[in-house]
């Protein structure tokens, strides 16, 4: 995990740094407070989640949750994925998060979004890749294919995390599935009003 890491963010900080080469060239303001857009901003602020398997009492807490969203989790549908599974977690153990994932090799950064317990993520949209080894669960689990608890060496996630009673408001509010950082009609409000963290000149 940790070359695709690098990776991520080495994209990540190319994309922020082309941005705001072009915007001091023109004389150009910043459109989100302190930040260019959400790419700098969860380079910035990014945690990286924990990869290890997920224990008996967290696989069944996501276990429960996904037995009562009752759909087979399709691809392309991140944020509809993640917000059923928090909506329906009776436990209330598993936390909403989005930023951006990538896989080693393709050096395109994705705005994605999955859900964590504990720290570890549960990606019910990304399949594994065919050459990646098996996860931790059997083979004839319904989410063996998908990254739940140790995240293979070909991907890297980093994460902001969102809490259950802005995301449950956000939805309300919207009454659609898509992301809530990049929530340009409103002004990017979770983003605006937060300074900096690292200068931009020492991004990596």
């Amino acid at each position: 995990m940790a070359d695709a890491l690098q990776q991520l963010r080495a994209a990540l900080a190319r994309q922020v740094q082309a941005r705001w080469m072009v915007w001091k060239m023109q004389g150009a303001a910043r459109p989100i407070g302190a930040y260019g857009y959400i790419d700098d901003y969860v380079l910035d602020r990014g945690v990286v989640p924990t990869s290890a398997p997920l224990t008996d009492p967290e696989l069944q807490a996501l276990q429960g949750a996904a037995d009562l969203v009752g759909d087979a989790f399709e691809v392309q549908q991140c944020f509809a994925n993640a917000g059923r599974l928090i909506m329906h977690d009776t436990a209330k153990v598993l936390t909403y998060h989005e930023g951006y994932a990538m896989r080693a090799g393709l050096g395109i950064p994705v705005l994605h979004a999955w859900v964590q317990i504990n720290g570890k993520v549960i990606d019910l949209t990304w399949r594994r890749a065919d050459d990646d080894p098996p996860g931790d669960l059997p083979a004839d689990h319904p989410f063996a294919d998908r990254i739940v608890g140790t995240i293979p060496g070909t991907c890297a996630y980093l994460s902001i995390q969102i809490e259950t009673p802005y995301l449950m408001h956000w939805i309300g509010r919207t009454g659609t599935w898509g992301s809530v950082l990049d929530d340009w009609k409103e002004g990017f409000p979770l983003i605006c009003d937060q300074p900096r963290l690292t200068p931009v000149g020492a991004l990596p």
